[in-house]
C-alpha cells in the first residue's frame, strides 16, 4: 500500500555493521552510510529482528508507618521481529526485593554487537541487611533466539591447576568463570574467550577474560589489506572487503582497543575504497563489529528509509508545519521512527501508522486536513494538536473521532470548543480529519503541532507519532511556529 513511499535505493553493494549502541548500514554504489539507534540485523530466513536496552525501575508504596523504600533499577536487553508489536526479554527481568528487604541495581551492557550474536556483561549488585552483594558476568548470546553457551566443564578446575603451575596468568582475585564469550577482532577473526569474574570483594565489580584460542579466520580482511592495500594510508585498523564487487570498507583512525568494558571515544572514520581513485570519507564510527555484505534482496535494506537516517543529518527529523495559502488534501501517509514515540510496544513499520497532514491560512481562518494509515482501530485512537503559545499558554485539544475535547478550565474548554468545527471520515485502512478555526487562534506568529496517538486492540502501550511540528513536552511547551510558503 505504501510501496510507491519507498525510496529506490542504488543497486548496493549494500553492508550493515554495528558500532556502539547503533547500527550502520552501507550503500556502497551510492557512496552513502544511514544509522539508527538501537540494533537490527536480518537472519538467514528472511527475518529483520530489532534489538535494544530498556531502563526500568520500580519503587514500593510508602509503608504503613511512613517509610520511604529505596528504588531498584534495571535494564533489559529486549528483541521484537520489525513488524511485530511487542518487545520479549532476551536477559532476565529481576523482580524488585519485598519493602524493607533492601534494593537492586541491574545494569547490563551490550560490549559488542554482531548481528548473528550479541555479548552481554552484567553487573548485579543488591542491597540488603546483609550488606551489598556483587554479582558479575559475561556471555555471548546467540541470535535471534539468545542462547548462551556456558563454560566448558571442568573449567573450575583448570583455573585452579593454572594458577598453581603459572601463578602470574590469572589474576589471583579474578579465578571464578563467569561466562563464555565468542569476540570478534578487526578483519573479521573471530576467537573464544572465558570470562572471570571475582572470587571476593576487593575486584567485585571487576571482569577479566583468558583467551582460548581463534574460532573462525577472517579470510580476508586485514590480512587482505596487507597484500591488496595502499601502503599509503597508514592509519587503516581494520579492514573489511567484499572482493566479488571490487570494494571495500576501511576504519581509520587511533588503534582499536580489545578490552570488554569499552574505550574512550576515538575519531574514526569509514572510508569506502574502490581500486581506482582515494577513498571516500562517508562519516564517524568507532568500529566495524560483525560487519558483512548483504546477499541481493536482504530484507534489511527495505527498512533504511523508515528506520535509517543519513550520516552528516543532524538535528531532529521532525519538522515545523509548512503554512499554505490555499487548504489542499495531504499527500500520502508517512513516517519515521525518529519521529515516533513508543510507549509500551513497538512500531510495527508504514503499515502499522503513518499519517500526513496540511496547514493552510485563507481569509482569517486556519484550515487543518490530517490522513492517517493505521489498519487496526482502537477507541483511544485519536489526534492531538496544539496552537499558537506565543501571547501565552499554547492552545492544546484532542480529537477523537467526531469528539474534540479542548484542554483547560471549564469555560475555557467551551468556548475552544465552540471555535473548532471538525469532521472525521473513514477511510480504507485509516481515517481523515478536517478542522478549521480561526487562524488568531494559532497566534500572531502561526504555531501547530500534530501528534497522531495509535492504540491497538489487545496490544499493550501505544503510539504516538509527530506528524507536524516539533515534540511539546514538558520543558517545550509551546509548538514551533510554521513556516510560511
Amino acid at each position: 500500500m505504501l510501496a510507491a513511499l519507498l525510496v529506490l535505493l542504488a543497486e548496493g553493494p549494500f553492508a550493515v555493521f554495528w558500532s556502539g549502541p547503533a547500527t550502520y548500514v552501507v550503500d556502497a554504489g551510492a557512496g552513502r552510510m544511514y544509522t539508527a539507534p538501537g540494533w537490527y540485523a536480518s537472519d538467514e530466513a528472511g527475518r529483520v529482528w530489532r534489538y535494544r536496552l530498556r531502563v526500568d525501575a520500580f519503587r514500593h508504596d510508602r509503608g504503613l508507618e511512613g517509610e520511604v523504600w529505596p528504588a531498584s533499577r534495571w535494564t533489559v536487553l529486549e528483541q521484537v521481529k520489525v513488524g511485530d508489536k511487542t518487545f520479549r526479554p532476551l536477559t532476565p527481568v529481576p523482580s524488585a526485593p519485598p519493602p524493607g528487604a533492601g534494593h537492586l541495581q541491574d545494569e547490563h551492557t551490550v560490549a559488542q554487537f554482531r548481528g548473528d550474536a550479541a555479548t552481554v556483561l552484567e553487573r548485579l549488585r543488591t542491597y540488603g541487611p546483609e550488606g551489598p552483594r556483587t554479582v558479575v558476568a559475561a556471555r555471548t548470546l546467540a541470535l535471534p533466539d539468545g542462547r548462551a553457551e556456558e563454560p566448558p566443564r571442568g573449567s573450575t578446575e583448570a583455573l585452579e591447576w593454572l594458577s598453581r603451575a603459572l601463578p602470574d596468568a590469572v589474576d589471583a582475585c579474578l579465578r571464578q568463570p563467569a561466562g563464555l564469550l565468542a569476540w570478534e577482532e578487526p578483519g573479521g577473526e573471530e576467537v573464544r574467550r572465558l570470562a572471570l569474574g571475582p572470587t571476593g570483594e576487593a575486584c567485585a565489580e571487576d571482569l577479566a577474560t583468558l583467551p582460548l584460542g581463534t574460532v573462525v579466520g577472517s579470510g580476508g580482511g586485514l590480512a587482505w589489506w596487507r597484500e591488496a592495500g595502499d601502503a599509503r594510508l597508514t592509519d587503516v585498523v581494520d579492514a573489511r572487503p567484499e572482493l566479488d564487487q571490487g570494494v571495500a570498507l576501511l576504519l581509520r583512525g587511533p588503534p582499536l582497543g580489545g578490552g570488554l568494558a569499552g574505550e574512550a571515544c576515538a575519531p574514526r572514520t569509514v572510508h569506502l575504497w574502490k581500486p581506482q581513485g582515494p577513498t571516500v570519507p562517508l562519516g564517524d564510527a568507532d568500529r566495524l563489529d560483525g560487519l558483512r555484505w548483504l546477499a541481493p534482496g536482504d530484507p534489511l535494506v527495505r527498512h533504511v528509509r523508515s528506520r535509517f537516517r543519513p550520516i552528516g543529518e543532524v538535528g531532529p527529523c521532525t519538522a515545523p508545519m509548512r503554512l499554505l495559502g490555499q487548504a489542499t488534501r495531504p499527500g500520502e501517509p508517512d513516517a519515521q521512527l525518529c519521529r515516533i514515540d513508543e510507549e509500551g510496544r513497538a512500531w510495527g513499520g508504514l503499515s502499522d501508522l503513518a499519517a500526513s497532514a496540511t496547514v493552510a491560512a485563507e481569509r482569517g481562518t486556519l484550515y487543518i486536513r490530517i490522513r492517517v494509515e493505521d489498519p487496526e482501530r482502537d477507541p483511544g485512537d485519536g489526534v492531538q494538536l496544539w496552537l499558537g503559545g506565543d501571547g501565552g499558554r499554547a492552545v492544546s485539544f484532542r480529537v477523537e473521532g467526531d469528539r474534540i475535547s479542548a484542554e483547560g478550565k471549564r469555560a475555557e474548554r467551551t468556548r475552544l470548543e465552540g471555535m473548532i468545527i471538525g469532521e472525521t471520515k473513514e477511510t480504507t485502512g485509516g481515517y481523515e480529519i478536517s478542522l478549521r478555526t480561526p487562524l488568531e487562534l494559532a497566534g500572531r506568529t502561526p504555531a501547530v503541532a500534530i501528534r497522531v496517538d495509535d492504540v491497538d486492540p489487545g496490544v499493550p502501550g501505544r503510539l504516538g507519532l509527530w506528524v507536524g511540528g516539533h515534540r511539546v513536552t514538558g520543558q517545550n511547551r509551546r509548538p514551533s511556529p510554521c513556516e510560511v510558503r
